[in-house]
């Protein structure tokens, strides 16, 4: 002898077994003796112990709770026909359908979108039972069965464009990898992977906003790798902009929400730095003609902060409105003189346009020495 675990998977199942020999062992009394056993009481009785067994299937894990109910309902379903209301059978079909679609979005998570579509397919027959079951349905309890019969074919629906969105997607990025790894780059083959990608796009369009998400940001990165980095931008800026659609729900740790947001960050470094490479030529012959002068300021730069700052008002004086000369550089004022020298020698405050290209480049010099200069008194 052995005990079971009360809510164990055994449990459940021995529940379900004992439920359902009690409830066979009433039928087949019935129809053994005939007529004269078939009272209103032994019907309830049969029907109560049926339904008892599909309360303790309910609770079983997944796997075997979808073996349990396609065993249950194909074994028994002339005779559930016969002795249980239209009621009972639409929702053992509706949950067996509902038990289908969750594997279906576990294995779609899981990325396995092949036994994902299969679990779907399993989905339909119980379904359309279920449906056929409702339209014998009577009473108040007609409009409650229909509305979560059409909760469940809306779930179908959602579920059934996903799929086909990540199958297309799968597709397209198995190319990619496949072309990627190829000896000869055939560029060919990535245009065809944003054709694939694309047709992803367009069949989430409307249903499945995350679906559409995660392809428009695999798009985004097959033109990155491209080195179309404007149309890469665009793409993963519609990634960001659309994901606002989904809240409350917080999408930022999701990868294909990174992957937009990285791939930004990365464009706008690219543009930067191509900008900073451009702007350093440009400065290269004023810095060549200012030589003699970031000379002396590094030779000043040497002595300590307040001699620095006397020397730089003396040769090289902010030219801001409204500055005047300090009256007095020591200890006691060298900190609040040296945070104001930053905004003094600011390039935003001493452009090109107004004082010349060689005194914006000097100033841009003289603000990184200050700058220095002024880490000292935070320390």
């Amino acid at each position: 002898m052995f005990l079971l675990e009360a809510g164990s998977a055994a449990f459940q199942i021995s529940q379900v077994a004992y439920h359902f020999c009690q409830m066979m062992e009433y039928f087949h009394i019935c129809v053994s003796y005939g007529p004269e056993w078939h009272p209103l009481q032994w019907n309830r009785a049969i029907g109560e112990k049926y339904a008892e067994s599909w309360e303790h299937v309910l609770y079983l894990p997944q796997e075997r709770k979808t073996r349990l109910f396609w065993r249950l309902t194909r074994s028994h379903q002339d005779f559930s026909e016969r002795t249980l209301s239209p009621v009972v059978i639409a929702r053992v079909w509706l949950e067996l359908s509902k038990s289908e679609i969750n594997n279906a979005v576990r294995q779609r998570e899981e990325g396995e979108l092949v036994r994902a579509h299969n679990s779907l397919m399993n989905c339909l027959h119980p379904f359309e039972t279920a449906k056929k079951y409702t339209l014998s349905i009577e009473g108040g309890e007609k409009f409650q069965i229909e509305e979560e019969v059409g909760g469940v074919g809306e779930q179908i629906s959602s579920l059934e464009v996903t799929l086909e969105s990540g199958k297309l997607r799968q597709q397209g990025l198995a190319l990619l990898r496949e072309t990627m790894d190829a000896e000869d780059f055939d560029v060919e083959k990535v245009w065809l992977v944003t054709d694939y990608l694309k047709q992803a796009i367009l069949k989430a369009r409307a249903s499945d906003l995350e679906s559409e998400l995660i392809a428009t940001a695999e798009i985004g990165r097959v033109f990155g790798c491209l080195q179309l980095k404007e149309v890469a931008k665009v793409y993963y800026r519609q990634v960001i902009d659309n994901a606002e659609a989904m809240k409350p729900r917080i999408v930022h740790s999701e990868y294909w929400y990174q992957m937009a947001m990285n791939g930004l960050i990365e464009i706008r470094g690219a543009y930067w730095e191509q900008e900073e490479k451009k702007r350093m030529e440009q400065k290269k012959p004023i810095l060549e003609k200012l030589k003699p002068e970031l000379d002396a300021l590094a030779e000043a730069e040497k002595k300590n902060v307040y001699e620095f700052l006397a020397y730089l008002f003396e040769k090289h004086p902010p030219k801001v409105e409204g500055w005047e000369k300090p009256a007095k550089i020591d200890v006691s004022t060298g900190k609040i003189i040296c945070r104001k020298a930053c905004g003094w020698y600011h390039p935003d405050k001493n452009q090109a346009s107004k004082f010349g290209p060689e005194w914006e480049v000097l100033c841009e010099e003289i603000l990184k020495m200050v700058s220095k200069k002024y880490q000292i008194f935070k320390e």
